[in-house]
Formats: structure tokens, C-alpha cells, sequence
């Protein structure tokens, strides 16, 4: 999924200068927080040099304490904490990575996703900022939320996405799936994650089986999902109270795929132990497609030329590359083919097959792509399309109509389902050889 749409399903499940030397000085060495500036800001860690504060791990851990608490949960605050601090921890590491890489992701990024955020949920910008208040969301953390959802993004594309590879035996053996009546099939899932590594000692991982255990034993016995995830969960989706959102066959690793699909909505299953640790699903809801499968979804044969922008790109550069995009499309108006053009002029590795992006369907491009791509005619090639990696021409080349389960689901989509899985799985494997080789002083 796109970090838009990350963001969009968390939305959803909220139920939606005057300077001086020497103050300067202190700011800059992290004494002072800069949002209680005058007052003593604890350090909380340093990581690879960079200090995370006190009032930040609190920025991150008191709107997790807020929700707990007007949902009358129990929890152990000092616990929430600590997940914080280690959420911070990550985001500096994605951070300097994304700047060894070169990378920006700037207030226009955000600004960007903020608006089409909004657009998925049908909302004026108005609307949906008052609806973020109601809440109790500042416009502040969700821009940062959504700023760290790109980074992610960034870091995937360039560094995972690549390494990723599907077999045709893979893609058949889902196929078999499907066939056998559980394409349409989806689950709304929670998780808990133990995180674990290879140089754990034995002493380590058996303590945590056993606090596996017990956290498993108190979901069944009904203590709250939210409250246990904020509290002991290594899942990025931890502090946000452990919806996964839902699952698709096929968009999960198979050995836990198994397992989840086989339960029945509220049961719990696990600890269940991968290569990453130990882990706890409750299935939140289920649904088997409805009317929705049977009436089918709509696929579309594109290709595109992609025009790229740095994330430092001035409104003069990104002025230019517009103008070129214009000039290539009139390039098409007058005759010339477009499979020739994206030859030529696109930046994306498309190009050497002429912009062939296939078949797509809903949820497989990034919004803005894919709304303009649906709101063409047969034959047309759309304006100039701005998305993240810069802008897009797209050609519609065939429209069609499948079922969305049993034999006629796409092999294309069954095919990414499997790409995700792999790269999610890939990047939270980097992301715990990240912290296990990064400096950290935790004070």
C-alpha cells in the first residue's frame, strides 16, 4: 500500500525572532527543548549523535495515554514510554538513511499527501482538519505521521523494492488459493509483535516467549487489544493500538497467512514465532467480498513517461519539468507514438518497453496516478499528472471488467499481493538490522 493510503486507513480508524548566543547555543545541543524554551528539556537518548528529548518521547506517548485513558483502558504509562522512544530511535535512523541517500522529503511532500488524504476521505480541506481536531489529532503529529509514512516510502522504493523477486510457482500456488473460493476473502486484523534477532541469548528469547504468552493469555481473556499493543508491541503499528487494517490472501507471509485466515472474528492466535519474533493477531472483523466481489472491479492497460524531480526542486525547476511534459504530450497530439516517446523521454524503467506499466487496479498506484488513469477515455493520453516522483503522462490503452475472486482474479494483482508481503517483510528486517548495528545511548 502507499503511504497515503496508510494514512487514510489510520484516519479511518480513529473514528477519524529574537535570538541569543547563548540560548541558541543550548538549543542547538539539545538543553532546551524548543517547545518549553526557558526550561530544562531531559535527553532521553542519543542516537549516532542526534538527541531525542524528553518532550519528545512525550509528543509521541501522551495522545496514546489521552485515548487509553477516555477509553477508561488500563496501562502502564512508563511502559507507553518506552515503545515512544523506541518509535523515535527508528524514525532518526529512517531519517539519516534518507540522507545518506540524498533524499528530501519537504512541507510540499506533506502538503501534498495532506490534500489527498483528504480527497480519499471525501472531505473539504476544512472538514477533514475539523474532523482531525474532533479526533484529538493535532494538525501537527498528523503531518509528522505522514511525513514519516513518505520517508518510508522513499526508503522502500530505492532500497527494497529492487531486491524483491516473485517465482511463477508462488503466483500458482496463490492462484490454487483463490480458486478454491478464499480470493474475495478479507480479515481486519490486529498484532503484537516481540521483536527478535539472532544474537538474542537464550535467557532473552525464553523471557520473551513467556511475556508472549502472557499477553496472548490476557487478549483471550479479554483485556483490551489497544492497551496491549501501545504497551509491549515491537509493530510499527504498536502505539497506534495494533490494527494492521485488513488482508487480502496472499499480502502476508504464508506460515502466518495459514493460520489467521483460519480463525474466527475476535480469536486470538498465538505466539506464533517467525525469523522477526513472536507474534499475536486478533481478527477484528471479517468479510467474505459481498456484492462488491460479485459485481467485479475495473482494471486498466496503461503506460506512462515519467518525468523525474528531486525532492530539493525549486518551483522553477519544477515549473521546467511540467513545461516539458506539456510539450511531449503536444509531441502525441501531432502523431507522433507514444511508445516512442517514453522511449525516449522517460525516466522510469518502463522506458525500454515503451512505458508498459500492464494491468492496474485500485490500490496498486499511488492516488493521484491512479485517479487520473480511471478518468480517461480509451486512446487518450492525460494532462501532465504531479505525483511524488515527479510528472507522469498516462495512456489509456484497454479497460476491463473482472471478478475480483475465483478463477478470473488477476494474476497481476496476485502477483503484487506477493511483491508487498516480501518487501513489508524485507523492510522491517532491514529496519531491526538498522537499531541492532546503530549507536544508541539511552540516558
Amino acid at each position: 500500500t502507499t503511504a497515503e493510503e496508510k494514512a487514510v486507513q489510520r484516519f479511518r480508524g480513529f473514528s477519524i525572532t529574537v535570538t541569543f548566543s547563548l540560548l541558541s547555543l543550548l538549543l542547538g545541543l539539545g538543553i532546551f527543548s524548543p517547545l518549553h524554551a526557558g526550561q530544562l528539556d531531559r535527553i532521553a537518548a542519543v542516537v549516532e549523535g542526534d538527541i531525542i528529548t524528553a518532550s519528545e518521547v512525550d509528543r509521541v506517548a501522551d495522545p496514546v495515554i489521552r485515548r487509553l485513558t477516555q477509553g477508561k483502558e488500563a496501562y502502564d504509562a512508563g511502559q507507553i514510554r518506552r515503545r515512544a522512544l523506541e518509535e523515535l530511535i527508528q524514525r532518526r535512523l529512517r531519517e539519516h538513511k534518507l540522507q545518506e541517500m540524498k533524499i528530501q522529503v519537504t512541507d510540499k511532500d506533506v502538503d501534498q499527501a495532506v490534500v489527498q488524504v483528504a480527497k480519499n476521505n471525501k472531505l473539504s480541506m476544512e472538514a477533514f482538519l475539523k474532523a482531525l481536531q474532533q479526533q484529538g489529532i493535532s494538525q501537527e503529529d498528523f503531518r509528522e505521521d505522514l511525513r514519516q509514512e513518505i520517508i518510508q516510502s522513499h526508503l522502500i522504493n530505492q532500497m527494497i523494492r529492487p531486491l524483491v523477486a516473485v517465482s511463477e510457482d508462488e503466483v500458482k500456488d496463490l492462484q490454487q488459493t483463490v480458486r478454491g473460493g478464499g480470493g474475495a476473502e478479507q480479515i481486519h486484523l490486529g498484532h503484537i509483535l516481540l521483536a527478535t534477532n539472532e544474537g538474542m541469548p537464550a535467557s532473552r528469547l525464553a523471557q520473551l516467549k513467556q511475556q508472549a504468552e502472557e499477553i496472548a493469555r490476557r487478549l483471550r481473556g479479554g483485556e483490551s487489544l489497544a492497551s496491549l499493543a501501545s504497551q509491549y508491541s515491537d509493530e510499527a503499528t504498536g502505539l497506534k493500538g495494533g490494527d494492521m487494517g485488513w488482508f487480502k490472501r496472499g499480502e502476508m507471509i504464508p506460515e502466518l497467512e495459514k493460520v489467521v485466515f483460519a480463525l474466527a472474528s475476535g480469536a486470538v492466535a498465538g505466539p506464533l514465532q517467525t525469523a522477526q519474533g513472536w507474534h499475536i493477531f486478533q481478527v477484528l472483523e471479517r468479510k467474505s467480498g459481498g456484492e462488491a466481489s460479485r459485481a467485479g472491479k475495473e482494471e486498466l492497460r496503461v503506460r506512462h513517461i515519467l518525468l523525474r524531480l528531486p525532492g530539493t526542486a525549486s518551483s522553477e525547476e519544477e515549473d521546467q519539468v511540467r513545461e516539458k511534459a506539456i510539450g511531449i504530450r503536444k509531441a502525441w497530439e501531432k502523431g507522433e507514438d507514444f511508445k516512442n516517446l517514453a522511449r525516449t523521454y522517460s525516466q522510469d524503467t518502463t522506458a525500454s518497453d515503451g512505458g508498459d506499466v500492464g494491468w492496474i487496479s485500485r490500490g496498486l498506484m499511488v492516488p493521484e496516478f491512479e485517479d487520473a488513469a480511471f478518468a480517461l477515455n480509451k486512446g487518450m493520453v492525460s494532462a501532465p499528472v504531479r505525483t511524488r516522483f515527479g510528472w507522469h503522462l498516462i495512456l489509456l490503452e484497454e479497460r476491463r471488467r473482472i471478478a475480483a475472486d475465483g478463477a478470473d482474479a488477476s494474476r497481476t494483482e496476485l502477483e503484487n499481493r506477493l511483491r508487498e508481503s516480501k518487501t513489508q517483510d524485507l523492510f522491517r528486517q532491514w529496519q531491526r538490522d538498522q537499531r541492532l548495528r546503530a549507536f544508541v545511548e539511552i540516558r
